[in-house]
């Protein structure tokens, strides 16, 4: 991506909602996604939140026998798609919309409790003791249940012994190691706000050297490792 790019606008106070949701919209794929998806809906220019409101409540909702049905809109297959590749729930869905018409994601477009279908995993229909994890990924899917987004879980039935619960826990280390970095929450950069401007800047095509003089009491470097911190989030592989 060599063009310049807006970004899409987040209006969110809570630095790890922020990351949560910038650490998706800021991806080159995903932003190459949203352009595509603009294409085939025919959308030209961003509209306001109002009218997007207005538009999805006079022209998505039905009432049949005094029961409101929701309509499927072209964007909902959309929306499935990008959840899906992007491993995100459907808590989601209102960012993604976001992202699509307005160019702009607030504070109620992710709901406060994230949480994800739980894939249950190293179990068979005898297994005293499971582990469930907070993505769907390649194992195979024998049980779910919710959980939050940081949140990984060891089941215990009522034939369960220690040795089961240790092993089922030497198994849950392994997988955590594994997708240590997909796992990783995003408040663990304390100036996520700053750096994702100066991430926006470097990316459109302001040197380190202009950069920093838009700032006070920061040394070049880091800046330059603000930056490429903030770049490194947004390419771990999904």
């Amino acid at each position: 991506m060599n063009m310049k790019y807006k970004p899409v606008t987040i209006e969110i106070n809570d630095k790890r909602k922020y990351g949560l949701v910038a650490f998706l919209i800021d991806r080159d794929d995903f932003i190459e996604d949203i352009n595509y998806f603009r294409h085939q809906l025919s959308i030209k220019s961003l509209i306001s939140r109002k009218l997007l409101f207005n538009r999805l409540s006079h022209n998505i909702r039905i009432v049949k026998k005094g029961i409101e049905i929701r309509k499927m809109v072209p964007h909902d297959a959309y929306v499935e798609i990008l959840l899906k590749k992007y491993h995100r729930s459907s808590n989601y869905k209102d960012v993604i919309i976001q992202s699509l018409y307005t160019g702009e994601v607030h504070e109620e477009d992710l709901v406060n409790d994230i949480k994800a279908d739980g894939v249950a995993v190293y179990c068979n229909s005898t297994s005293p003791v499971y582990v469930v994890l907070p993505h769907s990924t390649d194992f195979s899917i024998s049980q779910k249940i919710i959980l939050k987004e940081t949140e990984m879980a060891i089941v215990i039935t009522p034939e369960a012994t220690l040795k089961d619960v240790v092993k089922a826990y030497q198994q849950l280390k392994k997988v955590k190691k594994i997708h240590a970095n997909i796992w990783l929450t995003p408040d663990t950069i304390s100036n996520i706000i700053r750096d994702r401007e100066w991430y926006w800047m470097h990316k459109n095509g302001m040197s380190y050297a202009e950069i920093l003089r838009t700032t006070n009491n920061i040394e070049r470097q880091g800046v330059i490792e603000a930056i490429k911190q903030y770049g490194k989030r947004l390419a771990i592989k999904l």
